[in-house]
C-alpha cells in the first residue's frame, strides 16, 4: 500500500488556490490550524492543507529512508493522491527545509515557497542546540508514563521549559491506563541527521525559473546567525527572492506574533 501523509484542510474546499503547510520537528500540522484559519478568512481564495510530515503526528508509518528527499517525495505523492496543484508551500523550521527540497524539482503549479525561520545550509549542531537538547531529553526519559503530568515533570526536571514540555506532550497517546510517547526517536534522529547535513542555499540563491522564495526571519531568533542573515539579505528583494523580518518574535514566530505573520502572508501570497 502506498504511504500517504495524514493531512487536514483549512478554508473553503472550493478555493481555487492551494498551499501546503509544513510544521517543525516534533510538531504536527495542527500546530498551524489557528493561524491558517485567520489567514483563510483574509484570503478566501486560498485553501491550506496542514500536513503531518513523516514520523510526525498521524504520519507515523512512513517507510525508510528517512531523509528530506523522502519528505519531498511524500508531498509529491500527497498532491497526486488528492489531485492537488499546489500554488504555494509554507514551511516552518524543519518544514522550511522540506519546502526548499520540494522546490528543487517543483510541480508546474508551484509559484511560491515560504520559509519561516529556517536555516537553509548544512551545519553540525552542538549539544546545546535546542533540537538536539530536546531529542536527548526525550531519549533519556523513556516512552511510557503514568500520567501526562509525569511526562511534563520529567522534561522540566531535565531543564526543558514548561512551554516546550506541554507542546511535546501532544505526542502522548493513552493505552491501557498509561501514556506512550508515539514518535519513533531513532527514526526521527535519522531524519534530523539528514536535515542538518543538507545544503539548500542553492535553491535560495538560484531558485528554479518562475518560482518565488519568501524568507521570514524572526527578529529574536538565533536559528539564523548574522552571517546567514547577511547572505539572505544579499540575495533578497530581487524578482524571485524576498526577505522579511518579523518583529516581536522568536523562533516560534506563529505563537509569538501570529497577527504579524498573518499580515505578511496575507499581503505576500500570490494574488
Amino acid at each position: 500500500m502506498t504511504f500517504v501523509l495524514h493531512h487536514a484542510s483549512v478554508g473553503n474546499a472550493a478555493a481555487p488556490r492551494v498551499a501546503l503547510v509544513l510544521h517543525g520537528v516534533f510538531g504536527s500540522g495542527s500546530n498551524f490550524r489557528s493561524l491558517m484559519k485567520s489567514l483563510a478568512a483574509e484570503r478566501p481564495e486560498w485553501r491550506f492543507v496542514l500536513v503531518d510530515l513523516r514520523l510526525h503526528g498521524r504520519s507515523l508509518d512512513a517507510p525508510p529512508p528517512h531523509t528530506l528527499a523522502a519528505c519531498a517525495q511524500d508531498l509529491a505523492e500527497l498532491t497526486r493522491s488528492l489531485a492537488l496543484s499546489p500554488a504555494a508551500v509554507i514551511g516552518h523550521s524543519f518544514g522550511g527545509k522540506v519546502a526548499l527540497t520540494f522546490a528543487e524539482q517543483p510541480p508546474a503549479s508551484l509559484q511560491q515557497v515560504w520559509v519561516l525561520d529556517s536555516y537553509p545550509g548544512a551545519h553540525t549542531p552542538g549539544d546545546d542546540h535546542e533540537v538536539i537538547r530536546v531529542l536527548r531529553t526525550l531519549e533519556a526519559v523513556g516512552r511510557d508514563f503514568d500520567t501526562r503530568e509525569a511526562f511534563v515533570d520529567a522534561l522540566i526536571e531535565r531543564d526543558l521549559s514548561l512551554g516546550i514540555a506541554n507542546w511535546l506532550s501532544q505526542n502522548l497517546v493513552r493505552e491501557s491506563e498509561r501514556y506512550w510517547f508515539r514518535l519513533d526517536l531513532p527514526a526521527v534522529s535519522e531524519l534530523l541527521a539528514d536535515y542538518f547535513r543538507r545544503d539548500l542555499w542553492p535553491v535560495v540563491e538560484h531558485p528554479p525559473p518562475n518560482l518565488e522564495v519568501h524568507l521570514v526571519v524572526a527578529e529574536r531568533s538565533r536559528r539564523l546567525d548574522d552571517e546567514a542573515r547577511a547572505r539572505l539579505g544579499a540575495r533578497a528583494d530581487q524578482r524571485q527572492v524576498h526577505r522579511y523580518t518579523l518583529p516581536d518574535a522568536g523562533h516560534w514566530l506563529h505563537v509569538d506574533n501570529p497577527t504579524g505573520l498573518v499580515a505578511l502572508l496575507r499581503d505576500g501570497l500570490a494574488k
